[in-house]
């Protein structure tokens, strides 16, 4: 398939795969608008560890932020991460959204420490960034394992966010995303990648043709035959014979 083809596909399936972050990140300002309007501290709807008010928190803790900073930290995280969800495992991305949303949740609802209350998308964020480093390990997929080299390179340090070395920190919710994302990478390391999928089901059935180093399969020669009428009486069959060879490349130093 030419790059011609590929554009429209590629600049389509980009803009399909930033609608989902962009609506989320709509929500988790629109709250944020919503709390600092009001002069009300949202943050007592958080997620609460083995308390039956904090389950709650299971479905509201990624809509709820400290502070502007923390929203917009979070912000950045997760259009870039989930962006590459969407792009990629278009197949299955809405699914693995939905699971590490409610399993991270829950997850640190049960392991949580008791008496604190946990607000924030860092779970989810960290489910997602899991998810995809351990799927382009275990896919053995070039693009994935570009993405997993470039989301080493500039978040690296989210290692460090699954242990308790700083003071306010929800380190609980960044190892519940984290163990979430990297069973559902386990679980899903065999699926088809939806970006592959369309390769696949658009690959043409001719050879590729680079340059004018092609010939025909199988043939070295083919003739083509044009009739020409001359007069109304006699006609006579002309043959055009031609050789397809590859043409000989230059060698530069």
């Amino acid at each position: 398939m030419s790059r011609k083809n590929h554009q429209p596909f590629f600049s389509q399936s980009l803009r399909l795969a930033l609608l989902f972050p962009l609506f989320f990140l709509l929500i988790m300002w629109l709250v944020k608008i919503v709390e600092v309007g009001m002069e009300h501290d949202l943050s007592y709807y958080g997620l609460r560890p083995r308390t039956w008010s904090g389950l709650v928190g299971i479905l509201t803790i990624p809509w709820l932020h400290g502070d502007w900073s923390h929203l917009f930290h979070n912000s950045i995280s997760l259009v870039v991460f989930a962006t590459t969800l969407f792009f990629f495992y278009r197949n299955i991305a809405l699914k693995v959204w939905l699971i590490i949303y409610a399993s991270s949740g829950a997850l640190l609802w049960i392991i949580g420490r008791t008496g604190t209350n946990h607000i924030g998308m860092s779970a989810i964020i960290y489910g997602l960034g899991f998810f995809l480093f351990m799927g382009g390990v275990w896919q053995k997929n070039q693009r994935l394992a570009a993405i997993s080299l470039i989301l080493t390179a500039f978040y690296g340090g989210m290692i460090w966010g699954v242990l308790p070395l700083e003071q306010g920190v929800s380190w609980e919710g960044h190892l519940s995303g984290a163990i979430v994302g990297i069973i559902l990478a386990y679980v899903y390391k065999d699926s088809k990648l939806g970006i592959e999928h369309y390769y696949e089901e658009k690959k043409a059935d001719i050879p590729d043709i680079i340059g004018d180093a092609w010939k025909l399969e199988n043939q070295d020669s083919t003739d083509f035959i044009i009739p020409q009428n001359e007069t109304p009486t006699t006609s006579r069959t002309i043959i055009f014979q031609y050789h397809f060879k590859p043409n000989q490349q230059e060698e530069k130093d």
